[in-house]
């Protein structure tokens, strides 16, 4: 395999595919690495017919995404081009964002984000395989856009993008969106606080795009369901204790830094204002709307089910050991008295309270009912 081929099939096989087509689009790269050394475009506009790519996603520190109006494509694109032959697909990125907007690499990112492999449109029509990297910006830069190359640059709110018709973008834009949200998130954080100490997974909740552990707690970072960032601090031993939305990456990588120095969710609040002191009130329902939104599994329908039945919602919901637990509403996550947890079965959940006898197995709706009554019990 030829030297430069090698360094992108490296590339691509570090990739972890967001979904299934992810997954796809990986394969058949990787594939094609293996078959060819033909991969750079040598002759303009399509020659080979499937060539690489390099986008480059300047995103700002409140979570704009920047984006050009392409004049031959007709759509609104990442900034980038072709990889030239024997190019490392980085110094494509750093060539392009400095030719078509005259903007520095300094906050590029290390490696490609995300993948993806798009049949274009037009008289020229090939495909690309395209590797997106993010370039970390203020928002406030001086941009000199390549007029013969678009008619327009512009930044996007998130609320903005969503509100948009998806057919104006590249056909993966949204889905690079949810790749930034859970992988580039943790570059792009980890840089801006310096920690190198951040990363993505999940809690023992669901999925996060960004988390931090500490001695004083523990955050993590979800991308909201409405645009933004969701954003919970949880004590030393697991009681939330704070919680916001922002689509502010500064004032998430300041609370970050606060928290490695100790603050308390009280001088979190005071010093980053998009974050509330969570009441039980609030932290129950910030939990539930974690599980049934965010979680993912077998755990979800049935925390839907549970959410849904007024009783349950007025208690805590825990995940532990893969299994949704309620925990009475007096007592505190990390001191628990009353409790029950729904262990999975072939026909259905058993309900167990805690120091109790475990029921046989029931259907969800079943399960949940029972439950009720077991939680009514303890508020008698």
């Amino acid at each position: 395999m030829r030297e430069s081929v090698a360094v992108v099939h490296d590339l691509v096989s570090r990739f972890s595919p967001l979904d299934e087509l992810g997954a796809e689009h990986r394969a058949s790269a990787l594939a094609w690495l293996a078959s060819t050394d033909n991969v750079f475009r040598r002759v303009k506009p399509a020659s080979p017919p499937q060539h690489l790519v390099s986008y480059v996603v300047p995103v700002a520190a409140d979570g704009r995404i920047l984006l050009v109006d392409h004049v031959n494509a007709g759509l609104w694109l990442p900034p980038g081009g072709h990889v030239e032959v024997d190019e490392d697909p980085a110094l494509t990125a750093r060539r392009e964002i400095q030719e078509e907007l005259d903007l520095g690499d300094a906050g590029l990112s290390r490696s490609p984000i995300f993948l993806t492999i798009t049949r274009t449109v037009g008289p020229d029509c090939h495909t690309d395989v395209s590797l997106w990297y993010v370039l970390a910006c203020t928002g406030d830069e001086q941009l000199r856009p390549d007029t013969g190359e678009f008619h327009a640059v512009r930044w996007w709110t998130r609320d903005e993008l969503a509100a948009s018709d998806p057919g104006r973008f590249d056909p993966h834009f949204f889905r690079f969106l949810a790749a930034l949200d859970q992988g580039g998130l943790v570059d792009e954080l980890n840089r801006r606080t310096g920690l190198d100490r951040l990363s993505g997974g999940s809690d023992r909740f669901s999925p996060v795009a960004a988390q931090l552990s500490t001695p004083s707690g523990h955050i993590s970072v979800r991308a909201g369901c409405g645009g933004g960032y969701e954003v919970m601090v949880r004590a030393y031993g697991g009681d939330p204790a704070a919680a916001g939305r922002t689509d502010d990456l500064v004032e998430i990588a300041g609370t970050m830094l606060d928290l490695h120095k100790g603050r308390s969710a009280e001088e979190l609040v005071e010093r980053h204002t998009y974050l509330a002191v969570t009441d039980p009130d609030a932290a129950i329902e910030a939990l539930w709307h974690i599980i049934t939104e965010h979680g993912e599994g077998d755990t979800v329908p049935l925390a839907r089910a549970a959410a849904a039945n007024p009783v349950l919602r007025r208690v805590w919901p825990w995940i532990s050991h893969g299994t949704l637990q309620l925990y009475d509403r007096r007592d505190r996550p990390s001191l628990v008295k009353r409790g029950l947890a729904f262990h999975p079965a072939v026909d259905g959940f058993m309900v167990r309270p805690y120091g109790g006898e475990i029921h046989a197995a029931e259907p969800p709706e079943t399960a949940v009912a029972r439950a009720a009554e077991i939680v009514a019990f303890w508020e008698d």
